[in-house]
């Protein structure tokens, strides 16, 4: 079985409150308790650029996952046909970065 990502599920989106924005918030929902992050507003083209990739996290490992997925059935389908090593070792570097958004 597949290891579940254990933090708030997606997708999370960004949002700002107040009326001096000093920064901004990545969240499920406007509760609180689903705020998985805050980014400090310094250099607002940067600090946007880094919320939007927090924001898509989710997604992101989602999409890595089903990726991985299908290599490992391409590697499977075609084992020692060497056309295919750089599949394998995709496969192989994706794993390291799913396991280490999973650690826990």
């Amino acid at each position: 079985m597949k290891p579940k990502f254990k933090g708030t599920p997606g997708p999370w989106k960004i949002c700002c409150y107040g009326h001096e924005y000093k920064e901004l918030v990545i969240e499920k929902d406007k509760k609180p308790e689903t705020r998985v992050a805050n980014v400090a507003i310094q250099e607002i083209f940067e600090s946007l650029a880094n919320a939007r990739l927090i924001a898509a996290a989710p997604e992101l490992l989602e999409a890595l996952q089903k990726t991985n997925d299908l290599l490992k059935d391409l590697d499977n389908t075609h084992t020692g046909d060497s056309r295919y090593a750089d599949f394998a070792i995709q496969y192989s570097e994706n794993r390291k970065l799913i396991e280490k958004a999973l650690e826990g």
